[in-house]
This record gives structure tokens, sequence and C-alpha cells, in this order.
């Protein structure tokens, strides 16, 4: 019993002070780095000139700042209220969505996603809104994750994740308006809908500045986005590998 409690302890303090491209990162902190990515392309006639792939294979530019309880990389920003053993709050800015581009649709833009996270001990939830008002939608995570140290450089994270969209998420990026329609394509009002997401990222740090990052995972989306005819698989393979150096 010592022995699990000791165990959780370990574990809880470390996720404390995880993050995806961070082992034990100083109230200050600059990464900057680069990578490539391989993902399978679940869409139908993307004309975006390196989404046309299957899989899609694109680089990975990746910078990270820290002040304090400010955070910043490429597609997110956040201000952290409370970071503790028990548990932690912030509120956060996305730009995410699912983004798609075909000649004789309206192209579906990522857009700014606003909202705030809560973690307590190894799970996180998530609730996030559409700031432009470009898909008027709202977005809700559930994530379980667990790390696992090996050896004193490197960690392995374990990672679920449940993502809900509303209706207003899967008609925006995933319906096909009457307007649109065509032989072959035809009109699509979504409903809300769900995906679940697995992840496992292997972080190590071989000198005092350099560390890598490998991220393998697999997604599985629901009904209502398999079904549009915009989208040809349900399931999503994602694989990244970088190289970072930490001033």
């Amino acid at each position: 019993m010592v022995f699990k409690i000791t165990l959780l302890t370990f574990f809880l303090s470390f996720f404390a002070s995880a993050s995806p491209f961070s082992i034990a990162e100083k109230s200050y902190n600059l990464k900057i780095g680069a990578g490539i990515r391989v993902k399978s392309n679940i869409r139908k006639d993307d004309t975006t000139v390196f989404k046309q792939n299957d899989p899609i294979i694109a680089p990975f530019p990746f910078i990270r700042f820290k002040l304090s309880r400010f955070e910043l990389e490429p597609d997110r920003a956040k201000i952290i209220f409370n970071r503790s053993l028990l548990w932690d709050l912030d509120i956060r800015v996305h730009y995410r969505g699912h983004e798609y581009n075909t000649f004789d649709m309206d192209h579906r833009h990522k857009t700014l996603f606003g909202g705030a996270a809560l973690r307590f001990l190894l799970f996180k939830f998530k609730i996030l809104k559409d700031l432009q008002n470009k898909s008027n939608s709202e977005i809700m995570i559930a994530s379980m994750v667990i790390p696992a140290p090996i050896g004193k450089h490197t960690t392995i994270l374990l990672q679920g994740d449940i993502e809900f969209w509303d209706s207003e998420y899967i008609d925006y990026y995933f319906g096909v308006k009457e307007s649109e329609s065509k032989p072959g394509r035809s009109a699509y009002v979504g409903k809300k809908d769900k995906s679940y997401r697995f992840q496992s990222t292997f972080l190590t740090r071989f000198s005092g500045s350099w560390m890598t990052r490998i991220n393998v995972a697999y997604r599985k989306y629901g009904e209502q986005v398999a079904n549009s005819p915009t989208v040809k698989r349900s399931r999503e393979l994602d694989f990244m590998t970088g190289i970072v150096y930490e001033f």
C-alpha cells in the first residue's frame, strides 16, 4: 500500500510539472526545434498541396516560450492560475479546427478557440468556444495522462482523450451545403459527435540543451464524421519526430 501511494505521488508530481516538450522546465524557458509529421489523410479531394497526399507528410516547426505563468506555442497560449500536485487551472486560446479546402466548396478555416482547462490528479478537462464565430461551436475534451519515466533522461507519456464536438462544429467542418452538393457528394448536415484518441510520447534529453520527441497517436472518429461525403476513412494514424534546443 505504501509503495502504491509513493508511486502515485511520484507520477502526480511529475505530471504537474511536465508538458508535451518539457522535462522539469524552469519558470523561464525558451525552446526552438523542428521535425517531420506523417499523418493519415481522412479527407477526400482536399486541394491544399501537401494535403493531397496520403499519408500527409509535412515539416513540423516548433517554438515554446514560458515566462512564469504564461506559456506560448505556435497554435496555443495559456495563463496558469494554479499548478500544484493536486490540481491545475488555466485559461487558454487555441488555433484549431478540421480545416478543409476544395475548389467547389467554401473553405473551412481553422479558428481561434478560447476557454479553460482543469486538471485533477491525472485527469484533465477542457472546454473551448469558437471566438471568431466561424463555426459558432464548442469543444469539450476529457483526458488522462500517465507519465512513465525510463531511466534518468527518458520519459514516456501515455495519454487517452475523448473529444466532444457539438452539431455546429460537425456541420461547419464536415457538412455539405445544398449549394455545394453534386453527383457523388450529397448535401450533409452534421450532428454532434465525438472521437477517441490514444497517444504515446517519448521524450529524451541527451545533453544539457538538446532533447528529442517521438509521438505516435491513433484517433477513431465517430459516425457523424465518418459518414460525411468529405471523409474517406474514420481512423487516423499520426506520427511525429523532432529535435529541440533549449536556451
